[in-house]
């Protein structure tokens, strides 16, 4: 099949967002990404070149020290009998060379890192830090050693052993810590982005959770490396996560200005954690869950994006449109299986998707005639029934089956006083910090605009 026959069909590249992603990731998190592209083509589910896919990964892998990963790529483009080119050859004596060269200057700390008792020892006795080991002449600790470890560690990251990097990282970080915190400048900033990119590609990701809440700058970059930790950390509160950090107010605006195509990942991780935050509230009340959609659809419609996923809530949530929401739901499944982040969620959400169908039609048209619905479903009125008493049982709907009148009747959702109050002093909140916002804005240019008259007046 031909790249346009497949195109034509609706191949998956059309819902590919590797590109758009890749503007915000580190090169080394893109290879996970190209080589789940690999299995993609390879399963003939996407119209890309596997040839296209391996120059992109040696174009990647060019300003690192990777080189035996490099030559096995360049042997994929080129073909397994290809020359390597002497550069490549050059480049791995040099990279040898130089990690050497990094490992000998900075042996003392090595060696002292890797020395677990002795180690303990100086952390017990309080010793574990660059001002207390530089002040031991017979360690040859220094600055300028710990310097030269950092470097190490970066050198030891661009060859792809992200363990070792990790762990001395962490070390490098422990040894500049100043209770209570370490200080935060430029240069442990980038540290502590060097340590969240080791954890991810490593798929440590309950420790890639807690290296997020270092790295609060920049949040665009942020917010596409958190994708690897919390999808990866799903079954442990990560898409809950996800919601908070995406809905926080900062973030939603470098989502809504710089990167709308995080849309989908907003989306999708609503729809999959909202029927768990629900289950989890007090007396099973979905005021909580309402409030998730409320914001996602406020987002929406500041966003300039759109694909299956995001117009399938909106065909429901803004539209009532059942019928296009089933379109877009049969779509959905290809986006799923397009997305790095979203394949192995694929199951998951067509469930909770056709669930939140079934709700939303219940509450709109109240009773649900089980011969109408057996035929939508190709099933007879018993088959249907034994159906929908299913998915009210596992789905914790709250709906019941009317067999005198073989109907489906859906129960009332009333929020109680103490929900009503609870949420609009939630929208208050918000409210007022834009509103702060919006001050702060205002005073800021009324200042200098104050200023720029003072100067004119005294010229």
């Amino acid at each position: 099949m031909t790249g346009e026959q497949k195109s034509a069909e609706g191949g998956l590249e059309q819902w590919d967002l590797t590109n758009k992603n890749s503007a915000y990731l580190d090169r080394h998190m893109m290879f996970p990404l190209l080589e789940y592209l690999d299995g993609q083509i390879k399963a003939d589910k996407i119209s890309y070149s596997s040839k296209d896919v391996a120059a992109a990964r040696l174009a990647l892998l060019r300003p690192t020290h990777m080189v035996d990963y490099a030559v096995d790529t360049y042997k994929s483009v080129h073909g397994e009998s290809a020359e390597i080119p002497q550069e490549m050859e050059e480049q791995k004596k040099q990279v040898f060379k130089q990690l050497e060269e990094l490992e000998s200057g900075c042996k003392p700390l090595t060696d002292l890192c890797n020395n677990a008792e002795e180690k303990t020892k100086l952390i017990s006795e309080g010793q574990w830090s660059i001002d207390a080991l530089s002040q031991k002449e017979d360690m040859n600790i220094t600055p300028e050693v710990l310097e030269i470890y950092r470097k190490t560690a970066k050198f030891q990251f661009d060859c792809g052993d992200y363990q070792t990097a990790r762990d001395m990282l962490e070390n490098y970080i422990s040894l500049l810590a100043k209770p209570p915190a370490p200080t935060i400048d430029s240069n442990i900033l980038q540290v502590l982005w060097g340590r969240l990119a080791c954890e991810i590609l490593v798929e440590g990701w309950e420790a890639a959770s807690v290296a997020l809440d270092a790295a609060l700058s920049e949040r665009t970059w942020l917010l596409h490396w958190s994708l690897f930790v919390y999808w990866n950390n799903s079954a442990k509160g990560g898409l809950e996560q996800l919601v908070e950090l995406f809905h926080t107010e900062r973030y939603k605006q470098a989502i809504t200005t710089n990167a709308p195509h995080l849309l989908r990942y907003l989306t999708a991780a609503v729809l999959l954690c909202k029927r768990r935050i629900t289950k989890k509230a007090a007396a099973g009340s979905n005021a909580e869950a309402r409030r998730l959609m409320k914001n996602l659809i406020n987002v929406m419609q500041d966003c300039d994006h759109s694909d299956p996923i995001v117009e399938f809530v909106n065909c429901l949530c803004v539209k009532f449109d059942f019928e296009s929401a089933q379109t877009k739901l049969a779509e959905c499944e290809k986006v799923l299986d397009a997305d790095f982040f979203l394949c192995k969620q694929t199951g998951l959400f067509m469930e909770e998707a056709r669930v939140f169908v079934f709700e939303n039609y219940c509450r709109i048209h109240n009773k649900i005639d089980l011969e109408a619905l057996g035929k939508k479903l190709a099933m007879n009125e018993d088959e249907a029934e034994r159906w929908i008493v299913d998915l009210i049982r596992n789905a914790d709907l709250d709906a019941k089956i009317d067999a005198a009148e073989g109907c489906v009747v859906m129960g009332g959702s009333v929020q109680s006083v103490y929900e009503q109050v609870m949420e609009r002093t939630r929208d208050l909140n918000v409210r007022s910090a834009a509103l702060t916002q919006n001050l702060n804005k205002l005073l800021g240019e009324a200042r200098r605009d104050k200023a720029k008259k003072a100067r004119e007046e005294a010229e």
